[in-house]
């Protein structure tokens, strides 16, 4: 969140051509933004976009990481190809749904 200096609100964009999504700092006010949770111990913040993720057809069953993020033009981008599960102790990762039978 610091790279963003550290926004109340962010505009999310995907790009299929690059498999990459865009994060811009924004304000809660303007339309189809999503409000940060800055965590109050930490330098992170958390966002409830599962909306962004059901519209563009995502299917994210588990925590997803990168150390491999870069700022373009005051965006902040997330290469979806460098993405990988994080491992929690104690927590397993979801089952893949049976599929229903016709």
């Amino acid at each position: 969140m610091k790279r963003l200096d550290h926004p109340r609100a962010l505009a999310l964009y995907f790009d299929r051509a690059n498999s990459s999504i865009g994060l811009k700092a924004s304000q809660p006010n303007e339309p189809d933004t999503f409000r940060v949770t800055i965590h109050p111990t930490r330098d992170y913040g958390r966002i409830a976009a599962l909306s962004f993720f059901r519209f563009h057809q995502f299917d994210i069953r588990s925590t997803l990481v990168t150390e491999f993020l870069e700022i373009d033009d005051g965006m902040l981008i997330l290469d979806l190809r460098q993405l990988r599960q994080l491992n929690r102790p104690g927590i397993r990762p979801a089952r893949n749904p049976a599929p229903e039978e016709t």
